[in-house]
């Protein structure tokens, strides 16, 4: 029988986010091939962890480490590692490279250490830092997107590391899409996370300037608060949107099938992004995607051909954009045009656990 080489898997947490979710997907696939175990820094969410078969949840390894402790607990961390002993390394978001970085460079010869990156920008000073400290010692970049990858590209320096773009799809595209009815109210939706750079509240300023127009358009929001669930709720508060858009708690991977089959029109106008997770899987199954041209969404949503693009950068291209939009919304002949287009985007697309994979046997043996 071969043995399996040991893999050691660093992310944060175990919880709703595109990056994790890719993670799961691939889980059944990473446990079959490799000697696996999973470090997770923080909180795992028991909900996602009861759909996993017993076998697996055994690779995982929960830490339960605050944010602001994990420099304390680094010497239990590296002695987890060391009677392991990986010979391969990954990691998953800036503080997951922390540990990962420290391992690497007192076992160089004995490890290959892959960064995964999600982003083509860098969200505060340490992400910063810590990113590039991985990407200094690493043996290949991961990215989520072409957009992550020309970002990496330019943090490399002299070393020149591989860079390989990852397909971040957890699910292939289904046979057949749902059919909606593009005559009646325009209803929207979003799933993801709460914060800033999601920039929710341009989504719903779009909602009240359609109302404004005359068009019955509405909102429902899915997605874990991370500091702006307070000032969105005062702007549908401030707006007298209370009816029309709806905040609602995350939505589980096997409820989201169900939250694309009930809405036409998918929303999501972020300042940054990566691969988009969220948009990607709506236009998999056919929703009409109002987005920003940011990470990777410029290169796969074709503006009035598989998306509508929305451009907020300066008071006369927002107006434009907004108007773009309107007119798409008053034909049903657009809407179902960029519904079928969008549809045959990631049709036959391979998915993450086997880009992942096959990305590993690349650059070992």
């Amino acid at each position: 029988m071969i043995q399996k080489r040991k893999l050691a898997y660093f992310l944060h947490d175990i919880a709703i986010g595109g990056a994790e979710i890719a993670f799961l997907s691939a889980l059944p696939e990473l446990h079959q091939r490799f000697d696996l175990k999973v470090f997770v820094l923080g909180n795992a969410d028991s909900k996602l962890l009861e759909r996993l078969a017993d076998p697996i949840r055994q690779d995982i390894v929960c830490l339960n480490i605050p944010r602001w402790a994990l420099i304390f607990h680094l010497f239990r961390i590296y002695s987890r590692l060391k009677s392991f002993e990986p010979e391969i390394l990954i990691s998953s978001l800036w503080r997951s490279t922390i540990p990962a970085v420290l391992y690497k460079w007192l076992n160089r010869t004995r490890v290959t250490y892959f960064v995964l990156m999600h982003s083509n920008g860098f969200f505060h000073r340490a992400d910063r830092f810590f990113t590039r400290q991985a990407i200094r010692i690493g043996d290949a970049v991961f990215a989520d997107a072409r957009a992550t990858m020309e970002f990496a590209s330019t943090l490399v320096g002299k070393r020149k590391i591989p860079i390989v773009t990852l397909s971040y799809l957890t699910n292939p595209t289904s046979e057949g899409m749902a059919l909606h009815d593009y005559n009646g109210q325009k209803k929207f939706c979003y799933l993801g996370k709460l914060n800033s750079i999601k920039r929710v509240d341009l989504a719903i300023s779009v909602i009240a300037w359609l109302r404004s127009q005359g068009v019955d358009a509405t909102l429902a929001v899915f997605g874990r608060d991370e500091g702006e669930g307070a000032n969105i709720s005062a702007q549908i508060d401030r707006l007298g949107l209370q009816q029309q858009v709806q905040i609602h708690s995350e939505v589980s991977p096997v409820d989201k099938q169900a939250i694309f089959r009930s809405f036409p029109f998918y929303i999501q106008l972020s300042a940054q992004e990566g691969m988009a997770m969220s948009v990607a899987e709506a236009m998999q199954n056919g929703l009409v995607c109002v987005v920003t041209a940011v990470g990777e969404i410029g290169n796969y949503a074709k503006d009035g051909v598989s998306a509508v693009l929305l451009d907020p950068t300066t008071a006369e291209s927002w107006e434009e954009s907004l108007d773009k939009l309107l007119n798409v919304l008053k034909s049903e002949e657009m809407c179902r045009s960029i519904s079928n287009s969008a549809y045959q985007v990631f049709k036959g697309a391979p998915v993450f656990s086997e880009s992942l994979v096959a990305a590993i046997n690349q650059f070992t043996k």
